[in-house]
């Protein structure tokens, strides 16, 4: 059902960023509409998480299906030049289950109205986070005869206020932002 719900629906979206947004909304909603029992697999992992056998198994096998899927939409926006080339697939598909799994027990357990709101805002951290800058993209040549050499031209930094605001707050995928705004890279 998952599958059909969420990953087939994200998969006809525009690669990229796009098909990573829709995958987000689907399973977004997937958690939002409060069928009764609720998520079996968030369910089934903490009951068989230590239980050996074929059950356990299975949902092993599902969950790495699961995050090779979310890895995978990632690469399609690294290669549309969306997300930043040294950006890591496998990182963002385990920060994007993170964020789901947070809203899931925010959302359900907790019935905080500030669920989606709050898995909105990680969701947002994760893509800003990943975004390929300006200077990542290959630069286009208007006049091929005459190209002045810009490569030592620095993007203008960004204000202190958020440097600090986002160093001292956040760390997304193993990315210091401080480092990440200040060079451009992690």
């Amino acid at each position: 059902e998952f599958v059909d719900t969420v990953i087939r629906p994200a998969l006809s979206m525009p690669r990229g960023e796009p098909r990573v947004r829709a995958l987000f909304e689907k399973w977004l909603a997937s958690g939002r509409a409060r069928l009764p029992g609720g998520c079996l697999f968030v369910k089934a992992a903490t009951e068989f998480d230590e239980q050996a056998g074929p059950v356990r198994d299975q949902l092993v096998r599902d969950h790495r299906d699961l995050y090779e899927s979310i890895a995978q939409i990632f690469r399609t926006g690294i290669s549309e030049g969306h997300f930043r080339a040294d950006a890591d697939p496998e990182q963002f598909a385990a920060d994007v289950d993170g964020v789901m799994l947070a809203f899931y027990h925010a959302n359900r357990l907790l019935d905080d109205p500030a669920a989606e709101t709050r898995a909105r805002r990680a969701f947002e951290a994760l893509l800003s986070a990943a975004r390929a800058w300006p200077t990542d993209q290959p630069r286009r040549r208007r006049d091929h005869a005459a190209v002045s050499d810009d490569s030592n031209v620095r993007q203008p930094e960004p204000p202190p206020q958020l440097v600090d605001l986002l160093s001292d707050r956040l760390r997304v995928g193993g990315i210091a932002f401080e480092h990440f705004y200040r060079h451009g890279r992690a």
